[in-house]
């Protein structure tokens, strides 16, 4: 059995960046590259994340310093592609019979498109401090899961169809 005190940075990533993804597929299982940075990405930024958290538990560092980066921790582990602002209906004005809740000023390609459905989701999860927000994440759906599943399948299969045309092309 390893050790905790020889537990190596990359391993304890390694394992974390697998809890992290399944969180996040939890909430919509649309959010897979590109809707999501990719994992060389995501381990890095978690890598850089326990160097300053190292850091701040030595001591060194200013105290300002170290307020913020514990307010850094109580937020949301930001994984999306998306940097799109999203803003609520009272935000925008929207009419009453608006049934999407929130609206984003998209700038970014279609690919990386946050699920019309989570946006009111991920607003508040990005507005939270410490563990409880305005939206949780309860037990799953099943209709709603096996649709998003489905779907997910098929933009995989019409992406590898595109790739197999595109090969073929290729080879002429």
């Amino acid at each position: 059995m390893q050790r905790r005190r020889n537990y190596k940075v990359k391993d304890l990533v390694n394992d974390i960046y697998t809890d992290v993804l399944a969180q996040w597929q939890k909430v919509n299982t649309q959010f897979t590259v590109p809707v999501i940075v990719s994992e060389r990405s995501i381990k890095r930024r978690m890598e850089n994340l326990w160097a300053r958290a190292l850091e701040e538990s030595l001591g060194k560092g200013k105290l300002e310093v170290m307020q913020t980066f514990n307010q850094v921790l109580d937020r949301l582990f930001y994984i999306l592609s998306c940097k799109c602002r999203i803003r609520s209906c009272a935000e925008v004005d929207c009419s009453l019979n608006c049934a999407r809740e929130a609206h984003i000023d998209f700038s970014c390609s279609r690919e990386m498109k946050i699920p019309g459905k989570e946006l009111l989701y991920i607003k508040g999860q990005k507005e939270k401090v410490g563990s409880v927000g305005p939206h949780q994440i309860g037990p799953v759906e099943i209709r709603e899961h096996k649709r998003q599943v489905a779907a997910t399948q098929r933009q995989k299969e019409r992406r590898e169809a595109g790739e197999r045309g595109r090969e073929s092309w290729w080879s002429l």
